[in-house]
């Protein structure tokens, strides 16, 4: 845990660049040896640094997703252990693809969180009205509701 740190430009700066790095605001502050609540209590007294603050994560945010590209294109490779009936162990070595998927998969998922009208799945439904619920009996009605319940517009 770090400790209470008084605000300094220098610090605001070095924390604002590395968070617009993608680099955790936690991780940040381990190394600097400060409370990361105390960045927090810093943006709520500094409007300035809470702007920039604000801007970086933002920044952030997209140095995380181009860094999902480069994962999925650059192989890893590790080293996978088989354990046989006889006692010996079979050492293979291939790409670490679960891995790399699960870390892109993480990301995406907390972009989504963070920020899920930039990066969250977008769901669009279209729906043709061909008559007026007015002009419908009961039973076209009820049809109605229940194909859209179902997901199908037709």
């Amino acid at each position: 845990m770090g400790r209470k740190t008084t605000y300094t430009q220098h610090l605001g700066d070095e924390i604002i660049s590395r968070v617009a790095e993608g680099e955790p605001l936690r991780k940040i502050c381990r190394d600097m040896n400060i409370a990361w609540r105390t960045v927090y209590e810093w943006r709520e007294k500094n409007e300035e640094f809470s702007a920039r603050f604000a801007s970086a994560r933002d920044m952030g945010a997209d140095a995380i997703f181009e860094e999902t590209i480069e994962i999925a294109d650059t192989p890893r490779t590790g080293f996978i252990k088989a354990y046989k009936a006889d006692g010996s162990v079979e050492v293979k070595e291939e790409d670490m693809l679960g891995h790399r998927k699960l870390q892109v998969e993480t990301r995406f998922k907390l972009l989504s969180k963070w920020n899920p009208k930039k990066y969250g799945d977008r769901v669009q439904q279209d729906v043709v009205v061909s008559q007026s619920p007015r002009e419908m009996s009961i039973d076209e009605l009820q049809a109605a509701i229940e194909r859209l319940s179902n997901g199908s517009s037709n």
